[in-house]
């Protein structure tokens, strides 16, 4: 998955400086912007970003080598996300795609990931046709989040309706997990997420 950095209210230069000093070599990438307007009824700028996120999703290589940088400003005081993508990952086609998409219920899986030394269990949503395939993603996504070894971990997978699918994800994002970002251009996803960053917003203050 993308790594994600939040620089709320931190102009785009400054942040890319301290991407440098942190290490990351911006020579290396290619940087798309995504202009967010909160006057902006049709969220143009949200639905390319998500759009540009679902490509890359499909680009493992390069998906993991990319950063997403949140809540910058740019010289005209316009808040932006930034996207960095390595300079040899094929063309990101980010043209306007709409939300609320259906789930394909044949791609609906939830996979149950359990860790053998401590009994912890995440019932863990992926979305693809062969079962066997979404079991290894869901290991791989999972592990990496919690901090498991592969092999301490079990799987079971089951074929779910889309409700059942998309009640769990919004379940994961409560607790906090972190999900394909292109998950946010189906149902009313991506509503939810603005939901619950208000409320966090607003637990703050």
């Amino acid at each position: 998955m993308v790594t994600e950095r939040n620089y709320p209210g931190v102009y785009k230069e400054d942040a890319l400086k301290r991407m440098q000093h942190s290490g990351v070599c911006l020579d290396n990438f290619s940087f798309l912007a995504f202009r967010i307007d909160p006057d902006d009824g049709r969220d143009r700028g949200i639905r390319q970003e998500i759009s540009a996120l679902y490509r890359l999703d499909q680009l493992p290589e390069f998906d993991r080598q990319s950063y997403l940088l949140r809540g910058l400003v740019d010289s005209q005081d316009h808040r932006v996300d930034i996207l960095l993508v390595p300079k040899n990952c094929p063309r990101i086609d980010y043209r306007d795609h709409e939300t609320g998409h259906r789930w394909n219920s044949q791609e609906t899986h939830i996979i149950s990931v359990r860790n053998r030394s401590n009994s912890e269990k995440v019932d863990w949503t992926v979305l693809n046709e062969d079962a066997m395939a979404a079991r290894r993603i869901a290991r791989g996504q999972v592990c990496s989040q919690k901090g498991w070894m592969r092999e301490e971990v079990t799987t079971a997978v089951h074929k779910v309706t889309p409700a059942e699918f998309e009640k769990q994800v919004k379940a994961l994002l409560v607790a906090g997990y972190r999900i394909p970002n292109w998950f946010l251009r189906f149902g009313d996803l991506q509503e939810f997420v603005n939901n619950l960053a208000q409320q966090k917003r607003t637990k703050s203050f």
